[in-house]
């Protein structure tokens, strides 16, 4: 049942934030609050620990995009020297925590969970400051993340990753289009 639950505030949170609608932050926290219980259970510890990150993140979501209209950020993009460096600091923090980890808890994926939970954590970061590319992040997260909870026998949220792949990738169709009318407006 918590799963269920988790699932379908997870589901209310991408639709909502495909739309830039703040209250996907409110259903992000309900979702993550959820997630802390199925992952701890199925011994994906980082992943457990990742919603409390989550839910700290859409806390600072929420606040950033409840800000007057003028502060609320508009779509933009980050230059390809961003994302290299975005994405080797989080190899580096995957390695180190993967690591630690495996030697604390010996979890037989500790190194493929660390890795989804540090980009996890910089990809939330960059929906919060709706950088377009965030959708692209998510597709091959979502993507490995899917695999590795069918083989953890978490059916429902599987599926749900599977569905997070097709709805990302019409995210970021979707912000792109709002990004290239706000910059024709400019």
């Amino acid at each position: 049942m918590v799963e269920f639950l988790g699932v379908i505030f997870a589901l209310a949170y991408l639709l909502l934030a495909m739309v830039e609608s703040r209250l996907c932050w409110i259903a992000a926290i309900i979702s993550s609050v959820c997630y802390i219980e199925v992952f701890f259970s199925s011994q994906l510890y980082t992943e457990s620990g990742l919603q409390l990150f989550f839910i700290v993140l859409s806390v600072q979501g929420l606040r950033r995009w409840n800000s007057s209209a003028s502060d609320i950020p508009l779509v933009t993009r980050m230059s390809y020297q961003q994302h290299l460096t975005g994405c080797a600091l989080c190899l580096v923090v995957s390695a180190a925590l993967g690591t630690l980890l495996f030697f604390t808890t010996g979890a037989p994926f500790a190194f493929v969970d660390s890795a989804l939970t540090v980009f996890s954590v910089y990809t939330t970061y960059l929906v919060t400051e709706k950088i377009l590319e965030n959708w692209l992040y998510w597709i091959g997260i979502d993507l490995i993340a899917a695999v590795l909870y069918l083989y953890k026998g978490l059916f429902l949220t599987a599926g749900l990753f599977f569905l997070y792949v097709i709805l990302a990738a019409i995210g970021y169709l979707q912000w792109k289009r709002t990004e290239l009318t706000l910059s024709d407006i400019s």
